[in-house]
């Protein structure tokens, strides 16, 4: 192979040889799809690696999965700043702890691949307020107390650093999470959530296409999307339900999984029709670029320790 030489500005001598992202694998495609968030299916090991499960104590003391995220990094995870926030304050990292590589929603289930983090640290957009803006800037990462180990069962999402792989109206996109798995009248969430992880797909729309099909059907009290938020769904029913929130979605480019949306609420509308609101990762991508160097570097710092 043919040596590169680092330049006075900073630059390489010659072309950067291609190499694969050790991201956004999937084994999706590799099974036969088991039919069981609504609608959904059983999604076994390795269909969603980069699914992260988030906890915090309940009132029995013991860990109770809250919310879903997303892997992105060995040791960073994406999430809905509503997750780790109360009254839109920021909560403390000793108040989470993440697992990946997990089937089953319970914090204590024996499972071979699992992998469990304490969570080292917490970040959220200055301007978060919450409820109180609609949810506006409902994004969040957290970076883990050490890296998780990259294989089949656990891996991360890429993400569209460069916007190089824009979004269509109508796309197809994976949805993961432990979630309500059906709708009720008027937009209400039925039933337990689900033990074991599912998965549905569904279709993309912009936020202009989402904000103009809210106008045709009166809105409930309080239902708003901000315009950070993209939708998802077909309108009759949210493909999110109450436990999927943080959870990311992710839509599929020549084979490789990128995650471009957070679950962030949903949008009940008059005669149980809803959306699923999610806000935009591209919306924030210089932030999350920002926010995973920072992070990167305390890695780095601590292991000079």
């Amino acid at each position: 192979p043919r040596d590169l030489e680092c330049l006075a500005s900073g630059q390489w001598s010659g072309r950067l040889p291609y190499c694969k992202p050790n991201c956004g694998l999937s084994k999706l495609h590799n099974y036969d799809i088991e039919p069981t968030v609504v609608g959904g299916s059983a999604s076994p090991l390795g269909y969603f690696p980069w699914h992260a499960a988030l906890y915090q104590r309940g009132d029995s003391g013991k860990w109770e999965n809250k919310c879903g995220g997303t892997l992105i990094s060995p040791h960073i995870i994406l999430t809905a700043a509503h997750c780790v926030t109360q009254q839109a304050d920021k909560l403390s990292p000793e108040q989470i702890k993440v697992a990946l590589g997990k089937y089953h929603r319970d914090w204590y289930a024996n499972e071979t691949e699992a992998v469990r983090r304490d969570v080292r640290d917490i970040q959220i957009l200055p301007n978060y307020l919450g409820q109180e803006s609609f949810l506006d800037l409902d994004i969040a990462l957290m970076a883990l107390e050490s890296p998780v180990p990259v294989n089949s069962f656990v891996m991360p999402a890429c993400v569209d650093y460069y916007l190089t792989h824009p979004l269509l109206p109508h796309m197809i996109g994976y949805l993961v999470g432990w979630g309500k798995t059906h709708e009720c009248a008027r937009g209400q969430s039925c039933g337990d959530t689900s033990d074991i992880l599912m998965y549905t797909n569904t279709s993309f729309l912009f936020f202009r296409q989402c904000y103009e099909a809210m106008q045709r059907i009166k809105r409930l009290p309080f239902s708003r999307i901000t315009t950070d938020k993209f939708c998802a769904g077909n309108g009759s029913y949210s493909v999110a339900q109450k436990g999927d929130s943080g959870g990311g979605v992710t839509f599929e480019f020549e084979g490789i999984h990128y995650v471009k949306g957070v679950v962030s609420s949903k949008i009940s509308l008059q005669d149980s029709y809803s959306f699923s609101a999610f806000t935009n990762v591209s919306h924030h991508i210089t932030w999350i670029y920002k926010m995973a160097s920072y992070f990167d570097k305390g890695i780095f710092d601590k292991a000079l320790l």
